[in-house]
């Protein structure tokens, strides 16, 4: 069975996956990555990052939504084995969807590793009976 252009499904089927991609992107950002927060210093990030290098954290962004959209190609890979043959073209997809993965388990594993680290808040200064000497030493 060939997938072809005007077949009446095809364009219910662009809209259906491009809403998919579009959302499974949105929900990497927001819920995934803890990203789309409101606040001047860092737009469309969040508060805390772990590179001082924001680039990083936009090329991951643009990379994670060009990549889903990339993806759909593979559900329906006769709309590309017409451009180019089937064997090129699967390596093509996975490896990209492997990257996607990878970039995304970097910024999700740093998410996570930020959230747990808001629990361990510092504690703050306690005064005890104990005072240092000219030494050092404490003594009561």
């Amino acid at each position: 069975y060939k997938f072809s252009s005007d077949h009446s499904y095809y364009s219910t089927w662009v809209i259906v996956a491009s809403i998919n991609a579009f959302y499974s992107f949105l929900w990497d950002l927001k819920m995934d990555w803890g990203f789309l927060e409101s606040n001047a210093e860092n737009p469309l990030l969040r508060k805390k990052l772990s590179f001082k290098d924001k680039k990083i954290y936009y090329i991951v962004i643009l990379g994670d939504l060009i990549f889903r959209y990339f993806f759909i190609l593979s559900l329906s890979p006769q709309i590309m084995n017409s451009f180019i043959r089937p064997e090129f073209f699967t390596t093509i997809v996975l490896s990209a969807e492997v990257l996607r993965r990878s970039l995304w388990n970097f910024i999700r594993v740093e998410n996570r590793h930020i959230e747990l680290m808001k629990e361990f808040r510092s504690t703050q200064f306690i005064e005890t009976a104990f005072v240092e000497d000219e030494n050092g030493n404490l003594k009561l």
